[in-house]
């Protein structure tokens, strides 16, 4: 039987809690079965080496089976970087899972074609280096 998890990444330029919680109920997570949504909480300057750091999305890697689907808020509840939300959409090819990706709402099959999520994730990782940027030079 096919399960539809969610993963929650919480942080600086990540969209709320409840937000992240809200599309994937409307996306069909299963939220009233226990342990279908997963999560994790970045604080200060993250990086995922060693990749254990985000132990929510671990703990979802090790549970996803094959036929299950993962459905995320936005690219950047991917990870923490484009190379980090690419070493997740490779581990859920591994696995034979499709990833729900909501904004353009991007579905990829397993294997499939990540590269309008991986753009979006640039877009916004730029974005954001950018505000912290000029915050800095401003001060």
């Amino acid at each position: 039987m096919a399960i539809v998890w969610g993963y929650i990444l919480e942080g600086a330029g990540r969209p709320a809690r409840k937000a992240q919680i809200e599309t994937l109920v409307a996306l069909g997570a299963e939220v009233d079965s226990p342990g279908t949504i997963w999560s994790d909480k970045l604080t200060g300057r993250t990086t995922t080496r060693p990749r254990n750091k985000l132990v929510g999305r671990n703990d979802l890697i090790r549970a996803v089976m094959a036929g299950d689907t993962v459905v995320f808020h936005a690219p950047q509840c991917l990870g923490v970087s484009e190379n980090d939300a690419a070493w997740l959409l490779g581990e859920m090819a591994a696995r034979d899972v499709t990833v729900i990706v909501n904004g353009d709402l991007q579905k990829i099959a397993p294997g499939g074609d990540t590269s309008e999520v991986m753009a979006a994730m640039a877009r916004w990782r730029l974005a954001k280096n950018m505000r912290t940027y000029r915050a800095r030079k401003a001060k």
